[in-house]
């Protein structure tokens, strides 16, 4: 893209200089440069446009992916948390079933 500017600017700054080193009456070799290089400067300054475009493409297409990864990972986040809360919850219930258990070993112990 700098390039493509760069040469934008150097067409531009011919085509200037030849305008206005050209005299009233333009001798037709004169107004060929002019226009050949006015037809490069053209081309050059499609050629920026269409490398803006593709940049512009390329900014949403990775917007779109960091999006994409970000929901992803929001999904991975929460999976971990449900997994570790259902672990959580399950160990919880174990521990109270030892301590049930060992309640009624000591009231049995204890008669």
């Amino acid at each position: 893209r700098e390039i493509a500017e760069q040469e934008v600017e150097t067409l531009r700054a011919k085509l200037a200089e030849l305008e206005a080193s050209r005299p009233a009456a333009l001798p037709a070799q004169s107004s060929t440069d002019t226009d050949a290089i006015r037809t490069k400067l053209e081309a050059a300054e499609a050629a920026v446009a269409a490398k803006q475009a593709e940049l512009e493409r390329t900014k949403a297409d990775a917007a779109a992916a960091r999006a994409e990864a970000e929901r992803r990972m929001a999904a991975v986040v929460q999976r971990f948390s449900d997994d570790l809360i259902a672990k959580s919850d399950e160990l919880e219930k174990r521990v109270e079933a030892v301590f049930a258990s060992e309640e009624k070993a000591a009231a049995a112990f204890a008669e």
